[in-house]
């Protein structure tokens, strides 16, 4: 009893539902127009059709991709590239082999061309060690602390010996005579020096 109470309360509310849609349902516009509802999305059967032209697309874009090489690599060979289904190389023999022949005379005559540039660029250049420039760079450091080194020694040279000059000027001007007067000699000797200074 109490079972058949509330199957019948669960279809009176299913009744009174507010669209009375489920989920996947087709709503009905009127003369026959069945539209799905604007909530629903594609099916999984349309995806997986959609999926498989993508893939079908790529396939022959690949295909036609590696044709169009084919066909590029053999007119360079001198070969006439097949038409339609076949894609057969057809060549006739005498014409085929006139065009290898001066296809091959072009390539060797480039490729002699390249060797020749290439021997003179050689002769030009010498060839480098693989520590050249670590050489090089260090050979001129090298150059240099020599120069800063000589440059060193010559202003140390030319300092002591303005120290020496200093320390003579300064005791021959303190030099008294015996009364305690500086010897004028030295003072005007000293005047003189700076005058020519």
């Amino acid at each position: 009893k109490n079972f058949r109470y509330s199957t019948n309360q669960m279809m009176t509310n299913d009744s009174h539902s507010s669209s009375g849609l489920r989920k996947g349902a087709v709503k009905a516009n009127g003369a026959g127009d069945r539209r799905p509802a604007a909530w629903t999305t594609k099916s999984k059967r349309t995806k997986s059709l959609d999926k498989f032209r993508e893939r079908k697309e790529k396939k022959r874009q690949r295909t036609a991709k590696s044709l169009r090489s084919y066909q590029k690599a053999c007119k360079s060979m001198g070969y006439s590239p097949g038409q339609g289904a076949s894609r057969k190389r057809q060549e006739s023999l005498e014409e085929n082999l006139q065009v290898r022949a001066a296809v091959l005379s072009e390539e060797t005559q480039q490729e002699n061309e390249n060797d020749a540039a290439l021997t003179e660029n050689n002769r030009r250049r010498p060839k480098s060690s693989m520590f050249q420039k670590a050489s090089a760079k260090a050979a001129q450091r090298k150059e240099e602390l020599a120069q800063l080194q000589a440059q060193q020694e010559a202003n140390a040279q030319e300092r002591s010996q303005k120290l020496r000059q200093r320390k003579e000027k300064s005791r021959k001007l303190r030099q008294r005579t015996a009364r305690g007067q500086p010897i004028m000699k030295h003072v005007v000797h000293n005047i003189l020096d700076k005058l020519q200074k």
